[in-house]
């Protein structure tokens, strides 16, 4: 992955994967509104570090940071 536009798909696939709906999300106040969820998804605006680590949690996903030349993974 390496622009917020593939992100923002990522996020989308595993969100309907999870069937995880908009509306949950923002009852959990995971994001604020579904045009919010949306135009992260859409790569429309850029979210925050903070924001994106509620979506993880929300979908049971963590960041793993992967070394591009060993593709050794750091937690």
């Amino acid at each position: 992955m390496k622009t917020p536009k593939e992100l923002g798909a990522e996020l989308r696939s595993i969100r309907e994967e999870l069937d995880i709906t908009q509306y949950r999300l923002i009852k959990r106040k995971d994001v604020t509104s579904g045009t919010q969820l949306q135009d992260i998804e859409e790569a429309r605006r850029d979210m925050r570090v903070s924001t994106l680590f509620r979506l993880l949690d929300a979908y049971g996903k963590e960041i793993i940071i992967v070394d591009k030349d060993t593709a050794k993974s750091k937690k």
